[in-house]
């Protein structure tokens, strides 16, 4: 099994990966193809603006459902 996993391809890192690195650099006030220029030179791979954009929307929505589905705490009567 080891030879297997030995074998194996080393698994390339993806922009989906990058969700904290692409957050931190749109608030910083970078745009999506500046991230997608630095992410292209950090990963190794070419990064397509489209691609970042997708990435970030998606974890803004997944954001968005968590703080919905979250109940708010309840006040304590005196």
């Amino acid at each position: 099994m080891l030879n297997e996993v030995e074998a194996m391809p080393i698994r390339r890192l993806m922009v989906s990966d990058c969700v904290p690195v692409i957050v931190a650099l749109k608030d910083k006030g970078y745009s999506f193809v500046e991230i997608a220029a630095y992410l292209s030179k950090k990963i190794g791979n070419p990064v397509k603006r489209g691609n970042v954009y997708r990435v970030y929307r998606d974890h803004l929505a997944e954001e968005e459902m968590r703080e919905a589905n979250h109940e708010p705490d309840e006040i304590e009567e005196e």
